[in-house]
């Protein structure tokens, strides 16, 4: 991965280095060339930049250069017989269109030239990079050539300062942080406390049930006990069989004697 060092732009049919444009990103085995856009400026979708410096009839959209003096895949050969790489968004049409130039006179964006070109509209375009007007943006991927996401780009104008050449070819690497560390129990451990203590409470209910139901049939099958009825003290009668006396051939049998009197 590395930052290109040069950016090439068309100007009136011709390929030429500029040192006030930057890379739009970073360049890698994937993407081996870049678009360019002018310091200050920021990089969109498709090959265009939007600026928002003063141009006496310019649009604020241009067609981005290239870090590659062919414009190979990843660039956009755009507006490329224009002095000025301006473009202008017609909503009629669904196309763009570059600005037109006549001799002598200013740059016209409200009456564009017949070379247009496929992209979408200003609001459908993303933002890629923004490039600072001094020093060496802060890249973080290598940007894309083109996109059909409908995501509105970042219109945000730049801070003003001094334009330098960029004097740093580094890149910025992105800190990554170190994993937290959880501290609280697993997912399986969570999973296993709840089964158990959900088990535990089946058993305890399970037990208290038992014992009930042994209770109630111990009571069940145990004989009903008639309370004894009791007995007052009181004279009863003791019958007493006497012996048998054969007289004649008869018996006779005493009669009974109540005990705790005497015989009359």
């Amino acid at each position: 991965m590395s930052i290109p060092d040069d950016c090439f732009i068309y100007s009136a049919g011709e390929v030429l280095i500029d040192n006030d444009l930057s890379p739009c990103g970073v360049t890698n085995a994937t993407n081996p060339r870049v678009p360019c856009c002018w310091k200050g400026d920021t990089c969109l979708s498709d090959g265009i930049c939007i600026y928002t410096h003063s141009l006496d009839g310019g649009s604020g959209y241009t067609a981005a250069g290239c870090t590659d003096s062919g414009f190979g895949a990843g660039c956009r050969s755009l507006c490329t017989n224009n002095a000025f790489g301006d473009v202008v968004y017609d909503p009629v049409d669904k196309a763009w269109h570059c600005c037109s130039y006549p001799p002598g006179g200013p740059l016209n964006c409200t009456n564009p030239s017949e070379e247009q070109f496929l992209a979408p509209a200003t609001n459908d375009l993303l933002t890629i990079q923004f490039l600072p007007k001094t020093g060496t943006a802060t890249y973080q991927v290598a940007s894309v050539a083109s996109t059909t996401s409908a995501t509105s780009p970042n219109r945000s104008p730049p801070s003003a300062s001094t334009t330098t050449a960029v004097t740093s070819t580094s890149t910025t690497p992105n800190p990554t942080s170190a994993p937290s560390k959880n501290s609280g129990l697993s997912t399986g451990a969570a999973a296993g406390i709840g089964v158990g203590a959900a088990i535990g409470g089946i058993v305890l209910l399970g037990g208290f049930i038992y014992f009930a139901w042994r209770r109630r049939r111990n009571r069940k099958d145990a004989p009903y006990l008639y309370p004894a009825t009791p007995q007052t003290p009181s004279t009863y009668i003791n019958y007493q069989q006497a012996p048998a006396t054969q007289l004649h051939g008869e018996s006779k049998q005493m009669a009974p004697v109540e005990i705790g009197t005497s015989a009359k």
